[in-house]
């Protein structure tokens, strides 16, 4: 099973992987998102630094579902794979997040 560690670790791998990414999400720190991946949550908040921080909330600013098949696809596919994902909350906040996940 993962863990909300471990899926914190991956996220902000890929964030470090592509220069510029973190501080396209400046705009937002503090903001949370929501990856729900229907056996599991995981809540994070867009820290000081522009990276995910696992945190907890009731109510997050952002959901974001990916089936399982994407999560499978997701490290050979990028973008191409995020289509399968369902997205709800601020639309602001969820244009930061597409044009991040498309670097």
């Amino acid at each position: 099973m993962i863990t909300a560690a471990l899926f914190e670790r991956g996220l902000n791998h890929l964030l470090r992987q592509t220069p510029g990414t973190a501080e396209t999400l400046l705009k937002h720190r503090g903001a949370s998102v929501r990856f729900d991946l229907t056996l599991a949550q995981f809540d994070f908040r867009i820290a000081d630094d522009g990276y995910f921080s696992e945190t907890g909330v009731d109510a997050p600013d952002a959901v974001i579902r990916p089936t399982p098949t994407l999560i499978a696809r997701l490290p050979f596919f990028g973008r191409e794979a995020l289509r399968e994902a369902e997205y709800s909350g601020d639309p602001a906040l969820l244009a930061t997040l597409d044009r991040v996940f498309k670097q």
